[in-house]
């Protein structure tokens, strides 16, 4: 018996950036695209009525025609939009959101987009106390806090 695998994924992204500074306000942004493509295919060959010669095993050898069969393909195909926000108010206080959606093939034409999203806060307090002798024993620190959903897809078939 004889196996041939082959699996290839293929990645096409871009994506855009901006960020900038409005006074005490800042703005770090990003939005984006993927297309991932993934293929898996499985050749099997089985010599029939056994080999025309000994110790010589290769498919090309089998009495009978081989068996040739294909017990697994799969073809996958998903298609994503995303973005990312972070603002930021005086180098202190950030409020980071996220969002992204995928369409893929391995879902009903007619329910195949699914979304998930985050939301994220974080709190730098050692900016408060920049002048402070506090800070030359704690340099930095900081609080978070964050949610997130995330989704996924099932494989073909």
């Amino acid at each position: 018996m004889m196996y041939q695998d082959v699996t290839r994924e293929m990645n096409y992204e871009t994506n855009f950036t901006y960020k900038r500074t409005f006074g005490d306000f800042s703005v770090d942004a990003l939005v984006g695209g993927n297309i991932r493509k993934n293929l898996y295919d499985r050749l099997q060959a089985t010599a029939q009525g056994g080999l025309s010669g000994p110790n010589f095993f290769d498919i090309s050898a089998s009495v009978a025609r081989p068996l040739i069969e294909r017990p697994d393909y799969e073809r996958q195909n998903v298609r994503s939009l995303y973005g990312r926000a972070s603002l930021g108010y005086k180098n202190f206080f950030y409020l980071d959101v996220t969002g992204r959606n995928d369409w893929s093939s391995s879902l009903p034409v007619d329910n195949n987009s699914f979304f998930y999203k985050s939301i994220g806060s974080s709190f730098v307090f050692t900016e408060l106390f920049k002048d402070n002798p506090f800070t030359q024993v704690l340099t930095s620190g900081k609080l978070r806090g964050s949610w997130a959903e995330v989704g996924d897809d099932p494989d073909p078939f």
